[in-house]
């Protein structure tokens, strides 16, 4: 049975991902794994640079581009306070 990470963040993930690109398609190789989503916090700024390495390395690897997006339980309009109700909060994870 193979297996697969869906949920990777990257550099372009400020203060939540440090992996390089490289790096994360050689150690998914050296695993076995077929394919590999890179899914960044609020942004999609690797997904150039994920792909073309993919293609540059030639290697089999299946490269699954996706974000995880912000979620407002509210509008973003309303500015009655800071408080949040944890209820509100979400992120939504989209591999493409």
């Amino acid at each position: 049975m193979s297996f697969a990470h869906l949920h990777v963040y990257t550099q372009y993930s400020i203060l939540d991902g440090q992996s390089k690109i490289g790096d994360l398609i050689d150690a998914a190789v050296a695993n076995g794994q077929p394919a590999l989503a890179i899914t960044d916090h609020g942004n999609m700024l690797g997904v150039k640079e994920f792909l073309d390495t993919v293609a540059k390395k030639g290697v089999t690897l299946k490269p699954i581009v996706g974000s995880e997006f912000y979620v407002a339980g509210a509008s973003r309009f309303d500015r009655k306070g800071r408080e949040v109700p944890i209820s509100l909060l979400w992120n939504l994870c989209l591999p493409a």
